[in-house]
């Protein structure tokens, strides 16, 4: 298994500005949660290492975008996963693993892109993910139009692979209204949780939402989940970000299981000083734990 302060090391096999494919050669141990399996959280920050590298290259021009006056934020942001990616760490971490990138959709102001993550020689897919990002002032905080050049250049881009998310599980902004009977906690927020845009980067959030489901586990809250929530794995997992928090901030994490589906569990994510929704999610968990842990067929 890889060291923990190793950094996966990635070979560009094809990039173009609409598509393209990033070699990693194996996960580090740096992704693993306490279970010893890739966290979703850690998948997040995969899934975002892939697209600083493909950025890097070229794809998508994001590197033009993001100038002194405007950034490209993350809005929102919806995984899908397969048991697969838990099934047997020692192979995932020596596998040659493929990130498949393309442009999905353009908007007026927004741009969508999906990542797809197998392994790559066996070709069974891990995980996909579809990101949405909005072109933002930087002083306003307020979305800005894309350049006339970029949406001329993506605006016959349009992908099918969008339709995951258009089954099963989705969050909802309306989650910003919790409902009386739920579970929550506080977390003052750290200075290694923000990013170059000074505010808490996007990666956290996830992590903030588990901590609360431990918590909620942990005092007997959910139905079925009663040990670590981190042993039952994430098949999948949608957030939505409404606003900004910064460093040393409390948050107030809300959560509650969905009345209908034991597996479904609903988060919302206040800042105390502002009295402001900052994020919403909703992750699907299997009802089986990972252990002992499956066989691996990858």
């Amino acid at each position: 298994m890889a060291s923990v302060n190793e950094t996966p090391q990635y070979k560009i096999i094809y990039m173009s500005s609409h598509n393209g494919l990033v070699l990693f050669r194996g996960i580090t141990s740096s992704f693993f949660n306490r279970t010893g399996h890739i966290g979703v959280a850690s998948l997040k920050k995969f899934f975002m290492h892939a697209a600083m590298v493909a950025f890097g290259d070229g794809y998508f021009d994001r590197t033009k975008i993001d100038t002194d006056s405007t950034r490209a934020f993350l809005v929102s942001q919806g995984m899908r996963m397969s048991l697969q990616l838990y099934s047997d760490i020692a192979h995932l971490s020596s596998s040659n693993l493929l990130v498949e990138v393309r442009a999905a959709a353009v908007g007026r102001t927004s741009m969508t892109n999906l990542y797809i993550l197998s392994c790559a020689d066996t070709k069974i897919e891990l995980a996909r993910c579809v990101t949405t990002l909005v072109c933002t002032s930087v002083d306003s905080r307020r979305p800005t139009p894309l350049p006339k050049w970029f949406t001329e250049k993506y605006k016959s881009v349009t992908d099918t692979n969008l339709d995951i998310l258009k089954d099963g599980v989705k969050t909802s902004r309306e989650f910003r209204h919790v409902p009386q009977d739920c579970f929550r906690i506080e977390i003052k927020t750290r200075y290694s949780d923000t990013d170059f845009n000074d505010h808490v980067n996007q990666s956290e959030y996830i992590q903030f939402c588990l901590e609360s489901a431990t918590g909620a586990t942990r005092s007997g809250y959910y139905r079925h989940f009663t040990s670590d929530i981190l042993w039952y794995p994430v098949l999948e997992s949608d957030i939505i970000h409404l606003g900004e928090s910064r460093a040393c901030e409390m948050l107030t994490i809300y959560t509650w299981q969905d009345k209908t589906n034991i597996q479904i569990i609903h988060f919302s994510i206040h800042n105390k000083s502002s009295s402001k929704c900052v994020a919403v999610a909703t992750i699907k968990f299997d009802t089986g734990s990972l252990r002992p842990q499956a066989n691996s067929s990858l």
